[in-house]
């Protein structure tokens, strides 16, 4: 369920945000438990910062965002691709299957290379890069590293602004 632009509001009366660190801070103490200008937020299971507002998490991320732009976009990319450096000079808006062009190799991946796979019954390696549900393969290499030079090609075709050769 998506947090309306209402509790981004309310949370901007409680927390700050730094764009340079890109920290959330308390605004106020709250007893024993937090205060001023202390960090607010955990991390949860897939690494990503989240802090507490009336009992709606959001996302640091996305309340970083909102912060600067005043507004809340449908997904909000990591740049570099790491979930928790929250600095306004990593964020960028996105469609969710821009944001997937950006996420690192499936942990089942037996190649070493994203999106390069081991044709068994023909000892060929083949190369799969998809957007927007349409894939993109071609098969046949001799080795891994002849097929992943094509996915890292039709991935800067394809991505654009948004192909990342640190996460191929």
């Amino acid at each position: 369920m998506r947090i309306g632009v209402e509790i981004y509001n309310a949370a901007l009366s409680m927390f700050d945000y730094n764009p340079d660190s890109g920290d959330v801070t308390y605004k106020f103490g709250f007893g024993n438990r937090h205060s001023i200008g202390d960090n607010a937020g955990w991390y949860n299971n897939r690494g990503y910062l989240l802090f507490d507002i009336n009992g709606n998490k959001l996302l640091c991320h996305r309340f970083g965002y909102y912060c600067m732009k005043g507004e809340l976009p449908n997904s909000v990319d990591h740049i570099n691709g790491i979930r928790d450096d929250n600095r306004w000079c990593n964020l960028r808006s996105c469609t969710h299957a821009e944001n997937s062009m950006n996420r690192g190799m499936n942990s089942r991946n037996k190649s070493g290379y994203r999106g390069v796979y081991k044709d068994k019954r023909r000892a060929t390696w083949n190369s799969e890069v998809a957007i927007k549900g349409i894939k993109h393969t071609k098969s046949g290499f001799k080795t891994p590293e002849l097929a992943n030079e094509w996915v890292v090609n039709k991935s800067k075709e394809l991505y654009g602004s948004f192909y990342n050769e640190e996460r191929t």
